[in-house]
């Protein structure tokens, strides 16, 4: 496998290793500095510091497996977003901050409140995958509280079917009450129609085809918001 291919960006050849983008993020995933906002021929300057980030992974005890799986959401993301993708969350990635242990993404630092769980695009929230995941999880960091902060979390999404694998993976969860707010609308707009806000608004320009993206939608269009919650995983 080409390190283009272990990033999910087959096909695209690494920048010289003395380019300012690649010393910027090399810098980044070393500890060195911290992660820019932006990079100038990102997926090229990502492809060229691949052996950092294989470093990174080694130096933790990071398994290949684990490895390869928390690496392909590179590549993901750049599909995802484009231009808008969160650079710190992908230096994140190859330095190993987020690993990916199944389905769901585990940050290894602990707050006070918690290890972060997070949600990748894309795949299947179906329970018994979520339960490996957790189990992984578990295995690896220990049994302390996990937390996770996504719109996903929203109580309007139990309107949506009680089989629905959504309100299964929300139900896991104690949620305090937040406020909806603009914040919660892009991550739905993005996380769901991989399309900006203002283009999910225009019935025009989006038409919904499932569930889940007719309620997003029509809770978007009726001019409601959605939020971001934060869930505590019940023991």
């Amino acid at each position: 496998m080409t390190a283009a291919e272990t990033l999910g960006l087959p096909g695209v050849e690494p920048l010289a290793t003395d380019h300012p983008s690649v010393l910027a993020l090399r810098a980044a995933v070393r500890g060195e500095s911290d992660a820019p906002e932006a990079v100038d021929s990102l997926a090229p300057a990502l492809v060229a510091v691949l052996p950092d980030a294989l470093e990174a992974h080694r130096a933790l005890g990071v398994g290949d497996d684990v490895t390869r799986a928390t690496l392909a959401d590179v590549g993901r993301k750049i599909e995802a977003y484009g231009a808008t993708v969160d650079v710190p969350w992908l230096v994140g990635l190859l330095r190993g901050d987020v690993l990916a242990l199944g389905r769901l993404q585990f940050e290894r630092a602990v707050t006070d409140e918690g290890r972060a769980i997070h949600i990748p695009e894309g795949g299947s929230l179906r329970p018994d995958l979520v339960d490996a995941s957790l189990a992984e999880a578990r295995a690896a960091f220990g049994d302390g509280p996990m937390i996770c902060t996504s719109w996903l979390l929203d109580p309007a999404l139990l309107q949506l079917p009680a089989t629905s694998n959504i309100v299964a993976f929300a139900r896991r969860f104690d949620v305090e009450p937040t406020e909806p707010g603009h914040e919660g609308d892009e991550a739905a707009a993005k996380f769901v129609f991989r399309r900006p806000l203002a283009e999910v608004l225009d019935p025009a320009a989006v038409t919904p085809r499932t569930t889940l993206e007719r309620l997003v939608a029509d809770h978007l269009r009726a001019g409601r918001h959605w939020s971001e919650p934060k869930g505590t995983l019940r023991p």
